[in-house]
């Protein structure tokens, strides 16, 4: 079984509940990705389930549960190779709901991707939560619960998961032995564990700084072509992830941009002679050195374009024109006039 870092509020208001038999039928996790809802859930139905009833981690059922190969586990989720799941699926798991538990200690249905249930599949779902057996714990996982019908939400108790502080993502790192996340890293991930994970493991800070210190020298011809390496690195960096789990395009171009901001603020702490936060000087030697000499006026400025070009992803516009933008702005750096 997985640890569960963080959240000692959640799981201390479970205990609560617990102890005053007021445990919920129904409990919706959500909050930002890869911060350890699912693996909330699998806890809770691995202590319901457990042989020694305090999620042992050891005896048979754990590690059935862990596996997802509990008889009385069923793990609701979209089909290999698909986002949504189907009505056939909630269909499926009410026929097994409507049996005895096999080992008299009770099922759990764990939810695992609520934003991929269809609308027929959730009116399916909220008939067998409104009528379930008594025996039955549902657990559902979602990053925001409005993508629940508000009749499925209303017969839920609903706990809000935030993201991992820097300790707590410093400890996933170390519990998965993955290399030591950078201030970057932990900056970008924004508390979670899951974009942590793809931030060390692509290297993506030293990919991202590694091209702007190119604009140092390019030309708009270049830059062009920068923002369109940068996606193809994008699709190297999410095609094998594990389980099929992706980043979006606007998520990484929000990465980039963010990190563009960090560079930003190290920039005005470089033309005051103060210590940086985010970087070493010599990770952008060329760059910082062309940032240094901008006025503190044209880095204000800089700064409002890039929480600009955020807002344009958020309505929707290209990634890509989006990034070409930006990187131009950074690009035409080289021409504005210095303090």
């Amino acid at each position: 079984m997985k640890t569960l870092i963080g959240h000692k509020d959640i799981v201390d208001q479970l205990q609560v509940r617990k102890v005053n038999n007021k445990w919920p039928q129904a409990i919706v996790f959500y909050g930002p990705e890869g911060i350890g809802k699912k693996v909330l859930a699998k806890n809770l139905a691995a202590e319901i389930l457990c042989e020694n009833k305090n999620a042992c981690g050891i005896c048979t059922s754990c590690h059935q549960v862990d596996n997802e190969t509990h008889p009385d586990l069923f793990v609701l989720r979209p089909p290999e190779g698909k986002v949504l799941i189907p009505i056939d699926s909630v269909r499926k798991m009410a026929e097994w709901e409507s049996l005895l538990p096999v080992v008299k200690r009770g099922k759990v249905v764990i939810v695992s991707e609520a934003s991929g249930l269809t609308e027929e599949a959730q009116n399916a779902l909220l008939k067998i939560i409104e009528e379930p057996l008594s025996q039955t714990c549902f657990f559902i996982v979602a990053d925001n619960k409005n993508v629940l019908l508000p009749t499925i939400e209303s017969r839920c108790f609903a706990l809000r998961m935030k993201g991992l502080n820097e300790e707590q993502l410093r400890e996933v790192a170390k519990q998965n032995n993955w290399n030591a996340p950078s201030v970057v890293d932990i900056h970008l991930a924004m508390g979670s564990a899951l974009h942590l994970s793809l931030l060390i493991n692509s290297n993506f800070s030293q990919f991202t700084i590694h091209c702007l210190d190119n604009l140092y020298s390019a030309s708009i011809i270049d830059v062009i072509q920068l923002s369109q390496g940068m996606f193809e690195f994008y699709s190297g960096m999410t095609d094998g992830e594990e389980g099929g789990q992706k980043i979006t395009e606007n998520k990484f171009a929000i990465w980039i941009l963010r990190l563009m901001k960090l560079i930003l603020e190290d920039a005005a702490r470089l033309a005051e002679n103060q210590e940086l936060c985010y970087f070493k000087a010599d990770e952008f030697k060329k760059f910082s050195y062309l940032m240094r000499r901008t006025s503190r006026d044209h880095r204000l400025e800089l700064s409002k374009e890039l929480r600009a070009y955020e807002l344009d992803l958020s309505l929707n516009l290209s990634a890509l024109s989006v990034v070409e933008s930006a990187l131009r702005s950074f690009y035409e750096m080289r021409f504005v006039q210095y303090e």
